[in-house]
């Protein structure tokens, strides 16, 4: 939490791009006023963390909550909606059941909007994977198709990754991809802090910073969203292919599109891990320029530096 009021059209120094996109070192746009009579207790509040430096002990204690209020998130997209459809699909059939489903994250998307005016982009992907689910389990079939069916519910989720590249911005939301939208949610009150070189406080979170400033992460994020999302579309093709150009049984048709699917499924993890290293080193190097360039806490407040 930053000890300062929030500034009227704060003024920051001049952004001139991130480092791989322009070649300079791009500032912040959130401001606040000057501090004037605070108190030794708020002063306390305000503690420097830039870029490139080692994260705060508090900080760190806030992803393990952030983590926590991430599982209850889950819980609300994914573990009540399937609690429900395996619930109750014997009494009103899976169809139903998916459409039902979908009710808790619509509440969830209908709360948050109300209460804070905006849109909660990862509830609204769940509810509408859950709607076409149920929509897609009306279509009849022998036993193959059923398997092309289930496939088509694999591939409805892919396309919501994919639709999160479409960068949409209103002033309820802006939609990034979807594995940045995931990651963020761990980092939702990780923020970075500094004092700029007018005087004002100012504070960015973590993630939005690197999407903004380090180009490397940005494509990481958009490149991660299009792996995920072509890997479910795909699932579907490849089983349309297996059954109808093979006579191999559904059990093998299972069986070889779990084989892809878990290669595949490994390749991301093994590509995620690499980036996420590769992203950390150049925040540190990125980061140390911008603070240089951006970060004047040693001069109005050599206490906090």
């Amino acid at each position: 939490m930053s000890i300062f009021k929030k500034k009227n059209n704060a003024t920051t120094s001049p952004a001139v791009g991130d480092e791989e996109d322009q070649g300079g070192i791009a500032s912040s746009k959130v401001g606040y006023d000057k501090a004037e009579n605070i108190t030794d207790s708020k002063i306390k509040e305000f503690e420097r963390y830039v870029p490139g430096d080692q994260m705060p002990k508090e900080q760190s204690l806030g992803i393990f909550y952030n983590f926590l209020t991430l599982l209850s998130v889950m819980a609300i997209h994914l573990g009540i909606p399937l609690g429900l459809t395996y619930g109750i699909r014997h009494l009103i059939g899976v169809g139903p059941s998916l459409l039902v489903a979908a009710a808790p994250p619509i509440i969830w998307v209908t709360f948050h909007f109300l209460k804070d005016q905006k849109i909660d982009e990862l509830g609204c992907v769940s509810a509408l994977g859950y709607i076409f689910c149920g929509a897609v389990s009306f279509i009849p079939g022998d036993e193959r198709t059923l398997l092309i069916r289930d496939s088509a519910v694999i591939a409805a989720i892919g396309a919501m990754f994919l639709v999160t590249l479409i960068p949409i911005k209103t002033k309820w939301f802006v939609l990034k991809p979807l594995t940045h939208l995931l990651a963020n949610k761990l980092f939702s009150n990780i923020n970075y802090q500094w004092i700029d070189h007018d005087g004002y406080s100012q504070e960015d979170n973590v993630l939005d910073w690197l999407y903004e400033h380090v180009g490397f992460f940005r494509w990481c994020m958009r490149l991660q969203t299009a792996g995920w999302g072509i890997l479910f579309v795909f699932e579907v093709v490849i089983c349309a292919l297996l059954v109808k150009v093979s006579d191999r049984s559904t059990q093998d048709i299972d069986t070889y599109n779990d084989i892809i699917n878990g290669v595949f499924i490994a390749f991301m993890v093994i590509v995620t891990i690499i980036t996420s290293w590769y992203t950390s080193a150049l925040e540190k190097s990125i980061g140390k320029r911008w603070a240089e360039a951006n970060d004047f806490t040693q001069k109005f407040r050599p206490e906090s530096a």
